[in-house]
C-alpha cells in the first residue's frame, strides 16, 4: 500500500514502526530542506543533515564489511549457485555505492555551509540547494532498504480448546512476519500472550509442532525435548516400587456426607487423575453385585 511498508519482519516490538517514522521523518526533513520559512535556517539545518550522515557512514561501513564476509565465505563453498553469489555480489555493490553518495553528499553539505559564511546564498541557492535536495531524497530511498529486514514466514499464534480432538478448530489470535527467530524470543512473545490470556481468566498451555523445541509449557526456562519427557516418565515409572504404584490405583471406600461413601486411593498421584479411579470402583462394584477382585484379570 502507498506510504505504507509491507513484507517486512515486524515481531510486534515497535521497531519497525520506528524505522518507518524516522524514514518519513528524514524525508519530509529534507524535502523543506531551504525551502520557504525554512530558508535563513539552512546552516543550521545542514549541521543536522551532517550529523545523520555520519551516523549513516558507520551503519554503511559495517554492512559492507559484513556483505563482503558473506560473499568472500560463500565464494569458498563449492555447492554456491552462481544466483546466490550475484545476489551477494550485488549487496556488496549497493553498499559500496552508498557510502559514495554519502561521502559526496556530506562533501556537497559542508560546501554550502561555507558559501553561506561568505553571505554567497543568492548566487547558489536556487540551483545548489535544490540539486542537494534532491540527491539527499534519493540517498534516504536507497539507504533504508538496507535497514529493513524481509520476512520470510509467518508466525500464527492460535487458541484452541482443551477439548479440541473433539471441536477441530483453532482460533488465530496474532500474525508475525519474521524471517528468524530464537526460542528465547518466541518465548517471551508467548509470555504476553500468556498474560493476556490469564487476564481473560483462562486456563493456559502451549504446544508446538517439532521433536526438540523450549516452548512448551514446561520449557519456560529451559529448552525441553518431548522424548527426554517420554524417557524421563518411564524411569521414574521403572523406579517406583510396584506396591506403591498399587496404591496410587486401589479404590478406597470411605465413609461420606450423608450416608454417600467418599472414593479415594491410598496414595495420589499427578498421572492418575481422581475421575479413573472412581470409574475403576464402579467398573469393580458394579450394580449387579458381582465385584472384581482388584488382583484378578479381567477383559472387556
Amino acid at each position: 500500500m502507498h506510504h505504507e511498508w509491507s513484507g517486512d519482519c515486524d515481531l510486534g516490538d515497535g521497531k519497525l514502526d520506528a524505522l518507518y517514522k524516522e524514514y518519513t521523518s528524514r524525508r519530509n526533513f529534507y524535502q523543506g530542506l531551504g525551502v520557504k520559512n525554512r530558508k535563513p535556517n539552512l546552516h543550521d539545518d545542514l549541521s543536522k543533515v551532517i550529523s545523520a550522515l555520519d551516523k549513516d557512514l558507520k551503519f554503511l561501513q559495517d554492512g559492507e564489511k559484513e556483505a563482503y564476509k558473506s560473499y568472500s565465505t560463500k565464494q569458498k563453498q563449492l555447492n554456491t549457485s552462481e544466483d546466490s553469489l550475484f545476489a551477494l555480489a550485488w549487496t556488496c555493490e549497493g553498499f559500496k555505492t552508498l557510502i559514495g553518495m554519502n561521502k559526496y553528499l556530506k562533501s556537497t553539505a559542508c560546501n554550502i555551509q561555507s558559501r553561506l559564511l561568505r553571505n554567497s546564498l543568492l548566487v547558489m541557492s536556487k540551483k545548489n540547494v535544490g540539486h542537494f535536495r534532491n540527491s539527499l531524497l534519493k540517498y534516504v530511498q536507497s539507504l533504508y532498504p538496507k535497514k529493513r529486514e524481509a520476512a520470510s514466514h509467518m508466525m500464527v499464534s492460535m487458541v484452541a480448546d482443551k477439548k479440541r480432538n473433539f471441536k477441530p478448530y483453532a482460533l488465530p489470535v496474532q500474525f508475525l512476519p519474521y524471517h528468524s527467530v530464537t526460542d528465547a524470543k518466541l518465548r517471551e512473545l508467548f509470555g504476553d500472550l500468556r498474560k493476556c490470556m490469564v487476564n481473560l481468566g483462562m486456563t493456559v498451555g502451549f504446544v508446538t509442532d517439532g521433536e526438540f523445541n523450549s516452548l512448551r509449557t514446561m520449557g519456560t526456562h529451559r529448552p525441553i525435548s518431548t522424548i527426554e519427557i517420554i524417557k524421563e516418565a518411564k524411569a521414574e515409572a521403572r523406579a517406583t516400587d510396584v506396591r506403591i504404584i498399587r496404591k496410587y490405583l486401589t479404590p478406597l471406600q470411605l465413609p461420606g456426607v450423608d450416608g454417600c461413601p467418599s472414593i479415594t486411593t491410598a496414595l495420589t498421584h499427578q498421572a492418575v487423575p481422581h475421575d479413573d479411579i472412581i470409574w475403576l470402583y464402579e467398573f469393580m462394584n458394579p450394580e449387579n453385585g458381582t465385584k472384581v477382585a482388584f488382583d484378578k484379570p479381567f477383559t472387556f
